[in-house]
């Protein structure tokens, strides 16, 4: 049985298309990040999150991220990686330069800075 939870666990996380955390505790996002191969959308704002798995980069169908809020003062050079991503809010972070890897584009909204 506990095989049987673990494919059908492993099959939400697959599909899983947005995940909205924002104003929990959530301090890191490294343990789940890998399987979310379907992801779009995550919502991180007012959370204690630090950092951002290098990890990201395998989130090829990711459009939408919200750090608004976090004390991430450093975004992963992978980042730039998200060729899906469409708007990055990085209001009221301590984000003050983004990676070289985030090639100015018109194809990102970003909010804040």
């Amino acid at each position: 049985q506990l095989l049987l939870f673990l494919i059908i666990y492993l099959i939400f996380l697959h599909n899983l298309k947005i995940v909205y955390a924002q104003r929990s505790d959530l301090q890191s996002v490294t343990p789940f990040i890998k399987g979310l191969y379907n992801l779009e959308e995550l919502d991180l704002s007012y959370t204690d999150i630090t950092t951002l798995p290098r990890e990201i980069k395998s989130l090829t169908k990711f459009k939408r991220l919200n750090l608004e809020g976090t004390k991430i003062s450093k975004l992963p050079n992978e980042i730039g990686q998200l060729t899906s991503l469409e708007e990055l809010n990085i209001k009221k972070t301590p984000i003050a330069v983004l990676p070289d890897s985030m090639l100015p584009s018109d194809s990102i909204g970003l909010a804040g800075g």
